[in-house]
């Protein structure tokens, strides 16, 4: 095989390898045959702790792998000199430690030797002041020491080694902080999706997935996010399509639950940050099946109050933790329309604040569920408010 196509052969083998990062064999394999070496190693060495160990080898015992890493990195002085090169140098070992030096070394005596080996060639693929990354290519004593020729073509193929590398590392570190957001969101136990414009769900966490599982509000369908009520599916269709990419501000609604005594979902849809050129639009919908940990639902708050349902929703999302200005616009209504379905609610209940209502509803004053049916804390719907609800 001629020269460039050895080194075209290797170059691509060793971006394919450090790029993704799996095993590193099948390229010392073929890097050995090439360069005629007995065996070849992939070492670290951090100077600042004195340790160095070999990632991955071809022709190198196990024993002596083994027994490398537990040798201190100063041992090996062709390495402690390739250490003051640049990366992308290739130098042989007898320029850098001379024969007659390198015999007299504990390194040669204790792994060198016992392997019949001799003659070496480093190929620095990365450093820095304490960390050394290199080929270690070594051959027989009884061997020819590497030539021009030997060290153009490792030349040629260290460069590329040196930026797959870096990009594995970018893209290790950018997998363990993905796998630290995904643990935290996996903790949380409101429900989160990430979803494009259509509705698609690109990610979510764990309680997102138990509440889609139970179809109950709402569910997953054909890889979409999908309100079991058509009314409130169209409502969650404008609310993502609105938001997706940054084009909203941020909206909520509610979302009725199958059962008659179960508390609506506040669903929120947030946008976002806006794409870039030639990226899709996405935002970020997050729920909760009790508003503001207040168990009442859209039913039993007409029935307390006699309620209008227009009046029940909005009452619902204050109680969520909405501000009036974006109860309204979940609601799709004008913020004067807001405030006077809020006075007709503080007449019906009695109420003159929010936070009346909201300690006249605490979990604490209420029956239990198997009272719900006549009313909320031993409360009975009010006949002259029932008799309202009707106009």
């Amino acid at each position: 095989m001629d020269g460039n196509r050895q080194s075209e052969t290797l170059v691509e083998l060793g971006h394919q390898t450090a790029l993704s990062g799996s095993i590193w064999t099948p390229f010392l394999q073929q890097a050995r045959r090439e360069l005629r070496a007995s065996s070849i190693g992939l070492c670290h060495h951090q100077w600042d702790v004195e340790r160095g160990v070999i990632e991955a080898a071809a022709g190198i015992p196990p024993n002596f792998t083994a027994r490398y890493t537990q040798m201190k990195a100063c041992q090996n002085l062709w390495c402690r000199q390739a250490a003051l090169l640049p990366a992308g140098a290739a130098v042989p070992g007898s320029e850098l430690v001379p024969v007659r030096e390198l015999v007299l070394t504990d390194f040669y005596r204790a792994w060198l030797r016992p392997q019949n080996l001799l003659h070496a060639l480093i190929g620095v693929i990365a450093r820095d002041r304490n960390k050394l990354t290199c080929l270690l290519v070594m051959r027989h004593r009884q061997g020819e020491q590497f030539s021009t020729d030997d060290v153009n073509l490792l030349k040629q193929i260290l460069p590329g080694l040196r930026r797959s590398r870096e990009a594995a590392e970018h893209i290790k570190i950018a997998q363990r902080r993905a796998g630290v957001v995904r643990a935290v969101l996996d903790a949380v136990p409101e429900a989160i999706m990430v979803v494009d414009r259509n509705g698609e769900i690109r990610e979510c966490n764990l309680a997102a997935k138990a509440l889609l599982g139970l179809a109950d509000g709402l569910r997953w369908t054909h890889d979409r996010v999908v309100a079991t009520d058509a009314g409130e599916n169209r409502d969650l269709r404008e609310l993502i399509a609105r938001n997706a990419g940054g084009g909203g501000s941020g909206e909520c609604m509610l979302v009725t639950r199958a059962g008659a005594g179960d508390a609506p979902l506040l669903l929120v849809v947030r946008p976002l940050p806006g794409p870039e050129k030639g990226e899709e639009g996405l935002a970020v919908l997050s729920t909760r099946s009790k508003l503001g940990g207040i168990g009442v639902s859209a039913n039993q708050l007409r029935s307390l109050f006699g309620l209008t349902r227009a009046e029940a929703g909005l009452t619902g999302l204050i109680l969520g933790g909405a501000s009036l200005k974006e109860a309204a616009g979940a609601l799709h209504i004008s913020k004067n329309t807001a405030r006077t379905h809020m006075k007709h609610i503080y007449a019906k209940s009695d109420l003159h604040r929010q936070q009346d209502l909201r300690r006249l509803l605490e979990p604490s004053t209420l029956d239990p569920p198997s009272n719900r049916l006549t009313g909320l804390g031993g409360l009975t719907p009010r006949g002259d408010a029932a008799s309202r609800s009707a106009s």
